[in-house]
């Protein structure tokens, strides 16, 4: 089953309110709130509730949804332990280098998200350095999507270079 609210102007109450619905869900794969400003209060109450949800295979917090680095450092700790997530979207988004890191943590430890689009989110080649080195021990993100980031060479190198020790990435989108 799917739940689709993009831009609906949720708010950060109402990401809190399908929030903790998802907490008891036993039925909703995929969500998407993009397009609403959640913020990074309703990003922490997503994170919250993917430590406990078994059955969400799909978040899409993309487009302006107002999620900056503490936002993506909350889902990033969820994603450590969640194991039915595969796919999220935190695209165009305020989450930087520092959110990109956070997010690279973890999926160091997690095995269980194939699909990460964290386009034009500010992340620099910092972040993209600290996806590469994830890339390195990651075998299950099939594909990566980092375009329009001011990733510059350096980042692009990294990912490349990544890609080159086995990594399991298909598809990598990159500026």
């Amino acid at each position: 089953m799917k739940l689709d609210v993009e831009g609906n102007s949720i708010g950060d109450a109402g990401a809190s309110a399908l929030a903790e619905a998802l907490k008891v869900n036993k039925t909703l794969t995929e969500l998407n709130v993009g397009g609403n400003i959640v913020g990074d209060a309703g990003a922490s109450a997503f994170a919250e509730a993917l430590k406990v949800n078994k059955t969400l295979t799909k978040l899409n917090v993309s487009d302006y949804s107002g999620i900056t680095e503490d936002g993506a450092v909350a889902l990033a700790e969820a994603r450590k332990v969640n194991k039915t997530l595969t796919t999220l979207d935190v695209s165009i988004n305020s989450i930087d280098e520092a959110g990109a890191s956070a997010l690279a943590e973890a999926l160091k430890v997690n095995n269980a998200l194939v699909d990460l689009s964290i386009s034009n989110s500010s992340i620099g080649a910092a972040g993209a350095s600290a996806l590469a080195d994830a890339l390195k021990v990651n075998n299950t993100l099939t594909a990566l999507n980092v375009y329009d980031n001011s990733i510059g060479e350096a980042g692009n190198a990294a990912l490349v270079a990544s890609a080159h020790l086995g990594c399991t990435v298909r598809v990598l989108c990159s500026s």
